[in-house]
C-alpha cells in the first residue's frame, strides 16, 4: 500500500468515524421526546381526551421516522457533502409549525418554549431540507435546556425580516451562558466547555448546527456570557 492510499484510507475511516459519532448523538434528543410523551399518556391520557392523545402520538411517531432516517444516514457518508443534500422550496413559517408541534411535547411545569413569527414572515420561501433544519434548532433548544439551573427554563424562538432580504430566526434561553474566551470554540467538533463538563454528551451538538449551516450556506452568530443565557441568531435567504 502506497503512502497515500494510506492517507486516504485513513481519511475515509476518520470520517466514517465522525459521522457515526454525530449520528448517535442525534439518537438523544429524539429518544427524550418520546420518553416525556410516553410518561405524559401514561398520567394524562383518559377516554375524554382522545384528541390530546391523537396530536401527541402523531408527534412520537414523527420522531420515530426521525430515528429512521437517522440510522439510513449512517450508510450515506455523504450526508454533509453540500453537493449530495437535498434542499427544497419551503415556506418557512410551515416548517415552524411542525417544529412547534414536536417541540410542545418538551414543555413542562419548569420548561416554557415560545415561537413568536412575525406578519411579514409569514410569505417568506427559502431553500432548506426540512431534516437538518428541524434536527439543527432542536439541538438549539436541547442546549438551552439542558444547560439551564433556572428553577423555570425559558425558550424563546422568533422569526423576523432581517436586511438584505433575509428571515432572521433568533434562539434564546435563560440557561447558564457560554463565557467570552469559550465562544469561539463552541462550534468545534468535540469541544466541551467547562460548564458542560459535568453533562452527558460528545460535544457534537453545535457542530451539527455549524455544518447544517455550512451545507445551506447561511449565517449563525451567537452572543452570550455566563449570564442571563444565550442567543443564537440565524440568517437564512429569502427566494424572491
Amino acid at each position: 500500500m502506497t503512502y497515500s492510499s494510506w492517507i486516504k484510507q485513513k481519511r475515509m475511516a476518520e470520517m466514517a468515524s465522525d459521522f457515526i459519532n454525530n449520528v448517535t448523538h442525534e439518537f438523544n434528543t429524539p429518544l427524550t421526546t418520546i420518553r416525556i410523551g410516553l410518561t405524559n399518556l401514561a398520567v394524562k391520557v383518559s377516554k375524554d381526551d382522545k384528541l390530546k392523545m391523537s396530536t401527541t402520538l402523531d408527534t412520537l411517531m414523527r420522531q420515530i421516522n426521525r430515528l429512521d432516517r437517522l440510522v439510513n444516514k449512517a450508510i450515506d457518508l455523504s450526508v454533509f457533502n453540500q453537493e449530495e443534500v437535498s434542499l427544497e422550496e419551503h415556506f418557512l413559517v410551515e416548517l415552524m409549525d411542525q417544529l412547534e408541534q414536536d417541540l410542545a411535547i418538551l414543555v413542562s411545569e419548569s420548561a416554557t418554549i415560545q415561537i413568536l413569527v412575525d406578519q411579514n414572515v409569514k410569505e417568506a420561501r427559502v431553500l432548506v431540507n426540512p431534516f437538518m433544519f428541524v434536527t439543527a434548532v432542536n439541538n438549539l433548544v436541547d442546549n438551552g435546556l439542558k444547560y439551564n439551573k433556572e428553577r423555570i427554563k425559558h425558550i424563546h424562538i422568533r422569526l423576523s425580516i432581517g436586511a438584505r432580504d433575509t428571515v432572521v430566526m433568533t434562539v434564546q434561553d435563560n440557561g447558564i451562558g457560554i463565557s467570552h474566551n469559550q465562544l469561539p470554540y463552541i462550534f468545534t467538533k468535540g469541544y466541551r466547555g467547562k460548564q458542560e463538563a459535568s453533562s452527558n454528551g460528545l460535544g457534537l451538538g453545535l457542530f451539527f448546527v455549524k455544518e447544517v449551516m455550512r451545507i445551506h450556506r447561511w449565517k449563525i452568530d451567537v452572543k452570550s456570557d455566563t449570564q442571563p443565557g444565550t442567543i443564537f441568531s440565524i440568517s437564512i435567504p429569502i427566494i424572491k
